[in-house]
């Protein structure tokens, strides 16, 4: 399965500035979704990464450290927010979570702000 427009673009925002958004965004080449899950209130995507891929500096970080931006969207009055996961030294999942609603199903309303 391939990454959605709205997954590429929340990755993408949640990367710029980090220290390692190079290799990250090599990472991305090749990745696919190895699953995504809607709860409801929000979004897992489970990544699938090329073992070959260069691997970060850090395995994993701390959740102070993790990729985390807002997510701004016209049915959402609290908004969301959305985190990037490292497994191993490898971009794993993409959490995305409505702070105080449903999950629309509209992504492509959403405003991405870091």
């Amino acid at each position: 399965m391939e990454l959605s427009t709205f997954e590429k673009s929340v990755i993408t925002a949640l990367i710029k500035g980090d220290s390692e958004s190079e290799l990250i965004s090599e990472q991305l080449k090749d990745a696919t979704v190895k699953k995504r899950d809607y709860t409801g209130v929000g979004l897992y995507t489970d990544l699938q990464i090329n073992e070959n891929a260069p691997r970060l500096n850090k395995t994993s970080r701390f959740i102070e450290e993790v990729p985390k931006a807002h997510l701004d969207h016209p049915e959402l009055s609290a908004g969301a927010g959305a985190m990037l996961w490292i497994t191993d030294g490898l971009i794993s999942t993409l959490e995305c979570y409505a702070y105080d609603e449903q999950w629309p199903k509209d992504e492509s309303k959403f405003t991405i702000c870091v």
